[in-house]
């Protein structure tokens, strides 16, 4: 009988694991990663299967697994510490710790022999092993732990600090835009959602075009690149090179949440409807692969389908396509999607990313066609690709249902059913958030996550309160039922009384309801101030009391989202585009918000209700009817609507004045464009003092 093969025995995290790494006097292996992560299958395929890195493991260490998406407070802590200390960050992220839980030393990959410039970690682990022997009973040893970071003053009122901060964050917009490729920096370049939010905002605040143009453009050239999966619709993680060609091929759903936010802007802004395809994609992502029977949305599609595989389901060889197209279908989209060009992929050249090279008028151009036969050959072309695609072995999805996912990708969905006029998207999305409520919403808040049974697990973790209040919020809006906005309003409150500091900042973890086990040496709250690139919580909470306040009438809600990040901004000092969402969150606060109301026949509203969504404001809210019980308009509007049954209109209300009734859908659009927008100067409004 053949022999066993030998594995590396991961412990889950917790006390007991460490209890034991205590008892036997040895150090912690912690692997951090993702189902997702294409270099966590690497290590775990080759690293993690080395005999000797086994042989390491079981008699030097105790190892401790960790999925990032279900524990983020621990992946968090360590990232941070990690990172401080070697410089790295990413994941896998691989630490060793002492029994108490300080850092010995770390990194993100290792293999298991050196080579390429880095350290295996056969040699990692016996000379950790070596120090530790020698050393930890003496002192000797050098171990790091997190700090609490010293405390920071709050600002104050006068709204000077905020200016500079929010000037500080769209130089570094500018600065770092890519003019080329579009985009922020080089190479891996991730998508930035709420810089491009930012930038869109203050485009309209301050008539500031180049901002504009750097929110249009790095979307187009996303849409247009390998990163957007030009077949199945959605985007991948994260571009390797500087031109959105060849990305890791993970597609997770926080980023289809925020991406899908970007496109209706621009949709918004431009009435592209290129960018109305995007969202449709976008949509049809979430419902294929990240829906099921069950209620709420999957967290993932992994990049790859087998050991050694890299995203080999969404690439494509000529020979492929030459077998299952016609010439001239092959000549489209072999012009359509760059074949051969800049799309292979490095370690594979045969194999193609496709990315949109040229468009329908261009090949038509240089193949001789009508623009109208190019659609017709590259539509009968995908057709058959998606067949082609659909036959091969799909990537693994984890049909988790996380909280954190779950209230952005909802929320963002239900607005995009309103632009389609898609109400099942609307309903699944209710359905999602739905999941996460209970009428202990005030003792404990919403759970991490909900099992298949709807089991709930994991309490006291602030981003999964904010995701769900956002939904929540997103959800009110669209479909005007008060319960969702009262729901809303007791998470912010519960927000407030669990998670907030006596810096006025907001933990990570709320103390007493916090359910895990983090370690004493690693146990110090932490802020989430920065965009990871995706949504700092501290700033999603700041945004969502002001949204709250915009959809309630209740301005005093505006005053927490004003303590919050004049707590955060002395923070975030220096981190450039990085703090967007908190910049973005103190610009709103100096913009009046813009109320639409569209009310009377529900057949003859159905233009003006176009008109007010397709219309960009970064502070506005559009509700269908006389949403929320006990609403009331105002006199000259019930008036006009009593004379007229039959009648409808849009109530347009900027701050607290509101404008005559509005039956035109064009001038519609302009009192919603141009409300509270600054002169064409560049100065823009003005903070409150």
């Amino acid at each position: 009988m053949a022999e066993a093969k030998r594995e590396i025995h991961w412990r889950p995290w917790g006390e007991e694991a460490f209890a034991l790494s205590r008892k036997l006097g040895r150090p912690v292996l912690l692997d951090i990663g993702a189902t997702w992560c294409h270099w966590c299958h690497v290590m775990e395929e080759t690293t993690y299967s080395d005999d000797e890195v086994i042989r390491l493991v079981e008699e030097f260490y105790v190892p401790i697994k960790v999925d990032r998406d279900r524990n983020p407070e621990i992946d968090r802590r360590y990232q941070s510490l990690v990172g401080s200390v070697t410089g790295e960050g990413g994941w896998p992220l691989t630490a060793i710790l002492t029994p108490e839980g300080d850092l010995i030393t770390g990194g993100t990959y290792f293999p298991a022999k050196d080579g390429g410039g880095r350290p295996g970690l056969r040699r990692v682990l016996r000379d950790t092993a070596n120090q530790w022997r020698t050393r930890s009973k003496t002192g000797g040893l050098d171990t790091y732990r997190l700090g609490t970071g010293e405390p920071k003053v709050p600002l104050s009122s006068d709204g000077e600090a905020q200016r500079k901060f929010l000037g500080s964050v769209s130089d570094s917009i500018e600065t770092n835009f890519d003019e080329l490729h579009g985009g922020f920096g080089l190479a891996p370049k991730f998508p930035h959602p709420f810089s491009v939010s930012l930038a869109f905002a203050l485009e309209h605040s301050q008539h500031n075009e180049r901002l504009g143009r750097i929110a249009w453009e790095t979307l187009k050239h996303m849409a247009d690149g390998g990163v957007h999966d030009q077949l199945g619709g959605g985007f991948h993680r994260y571009s390797v090179d500087a031109a959105w060609h060849i990305p890791h091929f993970e597609k997770l759903a926080i980023d289809q949440a925020f991406l899908l936010r970007n496109f209706l802007e621009l949709h918004a802004v431009s009435h592209d409807e290129e960018a109305l395809l995007v969202v449709r994609g976008i949509v049809g992502f979430c419902r294929e692969v990240l829906s099921d029977s069950h209620p709420g949305l999957a967290s993932s599609q992994d990049a790859d389908r087998f050991p050694g595989d890299d995203g080999s389901y969404f690439t494509w060889t000529r020979r492929e396509l030459a077998e299952h197209l016609t010439r001239e279908e092959l000549r489209v989209v072999q012009h359509r999607f760059g074949i051969d060009t800049d799309g292979t992929m490095p370690h594979d050249p045969d194999q193609n990313v496709l990315y949109r090279l040229f468009s329908n008028k261009e090949i038509a151009e240089a193949m001789g066609l009508s623009e109208e036969e190019v659609g017709r050959l590259l539509g009968s072309a995908l057709q058959k690709m998606r067949g082609l695609r659909a036959s091969r072995k799909v990537p693994a999805v984890d049909v988790t249902r996380y909280a954190s996912v779950n209230g952005y990708l909802a929320g963002a969905l239900a607005l995009a059913g309103r632009v389609l006029g898609d109400t099942e998207l609307v309903q699944a999305a209710e359905a999602a958030v739905g999941l996460f409520i209970s009428p202990k919403i005030a003792q404990r808040g919403v759970p991490h996550e909900v099992s298949r049974d709807g089991d709930p697990r994991g309490w006291g973790i602030l981003e999964d309160q904010a995701s769900i209040a956002w939904g929540l919020l997103d959800l009110a809006e669209v479909t005007g039922k008060k319960s969702l906005l009262d729901s809303a309003h007791s998470l912010l409150e519960f927000i407030s009384t669990k998670f907030t500091d006596s810096s006025g900042l907001l933990s990570d973890i709320a103390p007493d309801v916090f359910d895990g086990h983090i370690p004493s040496s690693a146990g110090q709250q932490r802020f989430p101030l920065e965009d990871t690139p995706l949504l700092s919580p501290n700033a999603a909470v700041a945004l969502a009391w002001e949204r709250f306040a915009d959809l309630s009438g209740e301005t005093g809600a505006t005053d927490r989202a004003w303590k919050l990040f004049t707590a955060a901004i002395p923070h975030l000092e220096g981190t450039g585009f990085f703090a967007s969402s908190m910049a973005l969150a103190a610009h709103l606060h100096t913009i009046e918000p813009v109320k639409v109301t569209i009310v009377g026949d529900r057949a003859r509203s159905q233009e003006l209700l176009r008109s007010a969504l397709e219309t960009f404001h970064p502070r506005k809210v559009v509700l269908d009817g006389r949403a929320f019980d006990g609403m009331t308009l105002p006199p000259e509007s019930e008036a006009s609507l009593s004379q007229d049954s039959a009648d409808a209109f849009a109530i347009i209300c900027i701050g607290n004045r509101c404008l005559s009734p509005e039956r035109d859908p064009v001038r519609l659009s302009e009192s919603i464009r141009t409300a509270g927008r600054g002169a064409k100067d560049g100065k823009g409004p003005t903070l409150p003092g």
